[in-house]
This record gives structure tokens, C-alpha cells and sequence, in this order.
């Protein structure tokens, strides 16, 4: 997205020795002597090699779920599945860490390509799909429709996702992922569940295991809604110039927002007033610091700082030989854990957490149309057939899922073709018809996995494997995003 400003010959070559010792190492500790304060100082940097295909970076929330908090230690460790392992972590995204019974997140976090919090104050870190990191200020919101229309007098909003409001006239939205503070409310819920409104009644707090639960008082809001009747949400991207940036977040994997921005295109950028910020913490005084940041070469460095403003962090950043960096999360929650241990302990249980994983094996891409899809849990091979989340793949390709409690089956339906799958089971029913898969659906992750050409090619998609750059391509018609 952006234009990188060459570094100077004297940075590139300190760079270089720095990383030198670890080159086919994907994640090193390298201590680098800084200025900091008119003072040589010694930083321990975690840098990540985001040119290995195997490394992820996922923006984790503690114990499975937005507004609870746990060790750094254990969000790492407990990251580990049947797909990856957690290698490495670094705090995320700001929180209220004074309330015990209510550590709300107060910043963005993006997984998988999945929006589970918003902030539009400060800025964002965002790691691609292809492991490219870059440091922006967008602006996400909401859009809500019924009956399949998005314009009034169809459309609805919210305010955020998954963050509780004591605000009467709060419009707030909460999905599977929110695991936090449940107090009693006088609100209207209107829930939602596998796209169809199930209730609307006071009071309520039950968020369907696939769908969404909307909590508001506003009459304009709610008037929209009728048990029954479809309902849906997305998001809309756009920067603050009110530029659309849709086609960025398309490729956007992970994201977490912080800030201020330390350093943008290789130069120089703090401005904390004019991103949103107004304590004296972030503005002008001193503290325990963390900064995350990428160099052109693809590295991505982390380092905890003490006793440092967020102007001499952006000093640190480039002298580190990042063109792209943010102030995250600080104070008592800066920590690093890395390969079984602390480089810098937090001195607090965490919200969330950006977590370093080592893939098990290599990634495949799945492109739709031209277009590449993120999926909630990676694809893999089995017995010369790829498998991918039911779930993911039948919503990309347009289809609905439900489940058929008489037989325990798992029922696809795409404009009125219907497929029936069992976990555990190569037996599957098209249209009423017996066909046998060549391997049976399966668990894992906690998620039902499908042989990917048999449900293409059932619903008339055609697939074009690419072995050298591990990329499945569909194509399908009538698919509508």
C-alpha cells in the first residue's frame, strides 16, 4: 500500500548485523545497543522473520473470548492446536486493567480476518495474508440490514461490537466471541441466529453459537426487526478522509489497534493529540513502553522500553531499522514471552494478546473467483485431499448451515440444492441421493473439516490446484458477497 523510504546505508548495515546470527531462525532475541535519553542502552528485540511461510501472527483474546484476562504465558501456550503452535507473544490492544469484574477491551482487534472489537481512536497494526505488516488510521463501522436490503428503511447500525455500553442510547452488538460482563440491563435484544431474527424481548442475553444478539433502546433501530424475518451485519472500511479501504481489510488477517503511529514509511510521525489520545501517559510522560514494528527486509521487531516517551520510542523504532511502527499497550501490561519463558514479564493478567505461531504445515491459500478467502481454522491435507471448515467454505460459496437434530447431520443449502454430511462419516446425501467421499468429514480445531472438491464440484464449481504455490482456485457462478 505504501511507498517505502530507502534507509540510510549506516542503518541497513547495523540491521544487517543484527539480524545475521539468526537468518534461517523464523524468531530470535537479539540484545541492540539504542539511544535512549542522551544514554546507551541495551534493548532485548523478539524479531520475527514474517518471510517464512510457516510463521502466523494472530490477534488472540485471553481464555477463548473478548472481556476476559489471563497470563501472557498462558494465551500463548494456549494457542497451541492441531494446526500451530504458539511460540511467541506480546500484549495487544488496550483494556481497562483496573476493573476486575470488567476488563472491557477499549481497541480494535481483527482475527482471522474477523472483526471482534472496535476503536476508531489511534491508530492499527495490521498483518496481511501474505505476512505484510503496515501501521494505518481507518475508521470501521458497522452496517446492518434485514431482508437481504442495506439501505433504509431496511438497514440498521451499531456502535461496536462486543463492548457493553451503560449509555442509554447505545446500540451494541455481541457475537460468539464475547465471553465478558453480562450484567442485568433494561435494553431490547433482538437475536439472531443462523441469519434469521429468533427474539426480540427485554432484557436478554443469550448470543446464539452462530449469529448475534443486538441490545439497544432505539425505537429507529429495533423497528427493523421482526422474529422471522433475515437479518445480517458487516463491516465498512474506510480511512479518515472517508476514503474506502474495503479492498485493503480484504487482505488483512490479523489487526490490532494501539498507538500513536511511532513511525511511518521510515520516517518519523508521532502525533498522539491528533490521533485521539489525551492523558499525559501517552502524550508527554515517560513509562514502560512496548513497540512493534517492521523493517523493509520483512522482519517484524518487538521490544519493551523503559522510561521512555512515545517520541524516543520512534527514535528506538528507527534506529532498529523499522519503517512501519506502533506504541502498543504499556505500562503493566508490556510483556514479551518467547520460547518458554519471559524476555519482559507484564505485571498484570492480559485481555489479548498478538500471538507468534509456527504452522504444522504449509499454509494453503484458497482463492474464490480471483478473490482469496480467510478461513477460522487453516485447510489441510488429508490423504491427498484437501479439507477446509465446512462452515467457512459453504458461506464463501453462498450457501447457508444448519443442523438436522433427527439424524445428527449437517445440512448445506445453496438456493435450494441440498447437501447432507455427517462428522466422522464419507456417506453424504445431495439432493437426496447417496455419494460417497473419498475421505469422511472430520474434526478438527473444534471444527468440522470437508474434502473441498466434493462440495465445489456438488454445487457446479470448478477447482484448479496449484502445487508450487500451494494455492486452490474456485470458481463458481451466481456467488454473491
Amino acid at each position: 500500500m505504501k511507498n517505502r523510504f530507502v534507509l540510510s546505508l549506516t542503518l541497513i548495515v547495523v540491521l544487517s548485523l543484527s539480524l545475521m546470527s539468526f537468518a534461517d531462525d523464523s524468531v530470535k532475541t537479539v540484545s541492540v545497543k539504542v539511544k535512549l535519553n542522551a544514554k546507551t542502552t541495551t534493548v532485548n528485540v523478539l524479531w520475527v522473520n514474517m518471510n517464512d511461510p510457516f510463521v502466523r501472527i494472530d490477534a488472540v483474546a485471553a481464555k477463548g473470548g473478548i472481556g476476559q484476562v489471563a497470563l501472557l504465558k498462558d494465551i500463548v501456550t494456549g494457542s497451541t492446536n492441531e494446526s500451530s503452535i504458539g511460540i511467541a507473544g506480546v500484549n495487544g490492544t488496550f483494556f481497562d486493567a483496573y476493573s476486575t469484574n470488567n476488563p472491557q477491551v477499549q481497541g480494535t482487534i481483527i482475527n482471522n480476518g474477523k472483526v471482534e472489537h472496535i476503536s476508531n481512536a489511534g491508530s492499527m497494526f495490521t498483518m496481511s495474508t501474505s505476512n505484510k505488516g503496515d501501521v494505518i488510521r481507518p475508521n470501521i463501522t458497522i452496517l446492518g440490514s434485514t431482508q437481504g436490503q442495506w439501505e433504509w428503511p431496511y438497514a440498521w447500525y451499531a456502535w461496536n461490537i462486543n463492548h457493553f455500553y451503560n449509555d442509554s442510547s447505545a446500540v451494541m452488538l455481541f457475537d460468539s466471541n464475547y465471553k465478558g460482563y453480562m450484567p442485568a440491563h433494561a435494553f431490547t435484544g433482538v437475536q439472531v441466529a443462523k441469519g434469521i431474527v429468533t427474539k426480540i424481548q427485554s432484557g436478554l442475553w443469550e448470543i446464539p453459537s452462530e449469529g448475534f444478539l443486538l441490545l439497544t433502546n432505539n425505537e429507529r433501530v429495533l423497528e427493523v426487526f421482526s422474529v422471522g424475518n433475515e437479518a445480517a451485519y458487516k463491516m465498512g472500511y474506510k480511512d479518515k478522509n472517508g476514503i474506502d479501504l474495503t479492498s485493503y481489510f480484504d487482505t488483512v488477517r490479523t489487526a490490532v489497534g494501539a498507538g500513536p503511529t511511532l513511525v511511518s514509511d521510515g520516517m518519523k510521525v508521532v502525533n498522539p493529540i491528533g490521533e485521539g489520545f489525551k492523558e499525559s501517559k501517552i502524550t508527554t510522560d515517560q513509562g514502560t513502553r512496548t513497540l512493534l514494528g517492521m523493517t523493509n527486509s520483512g522482519q517484524l521487531g518487538i521490544t519493551v522500553v523503559s522510561s521512555a516517551t512515545v517520541y524516543e520510542l520512534a527514535d528506538i523504532a528507527i534506529q532498529l531499522g523499522m519503517v512501519d511502527a506502533i506504541n502498543l499497550d504499556g505500562g503493566g501490561s508490556s510483556g514479551i514471552y518467547a520460547n518458554g519463558k519471559y524476555l519482559s514479564a507484564p505485571g498484570r493478567a492480559l485481555s489479548n494478546a498478538l500471538v507468534i505461531k509456527k504452522l504444522r504445515a504449509y499454509p494453503i491459500k484458497v482463492l474464490l473467483n480471483n478473490k482469496e478467502r480467510l478461513f477460522d481454522a487453516e485447510p489441510f491435507i488429508f490423504d491427498s485431499r484437501t479439507l477446509v471448515p465446512l462452515r467457512s467454505i459453504a458461506e464463501s460459496l453462498g450457501a447457508k448451515v444448519s443442523w438436522e437434530a433427527s439424524t445428527g447431520r449437517i445440512v448445506i443449502n445453496r438456493y435450494g440444492k441440498l447437501i447432507k454430511v455427517q462428522n466422522n462419516n464419507k456417506e453424504a446425501s445431495i439432493d437426496g441421493l447417496v455419494s460417497v467421499m473419498d475421505v469422511p468429514v472430520m474434526i478438527r480445531d473444534g471444527r468440522s473439516f470437508v474434502p473441498l472438491r466434493f462440495i465445489t464440484d456438488a454445487f457446479g464449481g470448478g477447482i484448479v490446484w496449484n502445487g508450487d504455490t500451494h494455492t486452490i482456485s474456485l470458481t463458481i457462478e451466481n456467488l454473491s458477497d
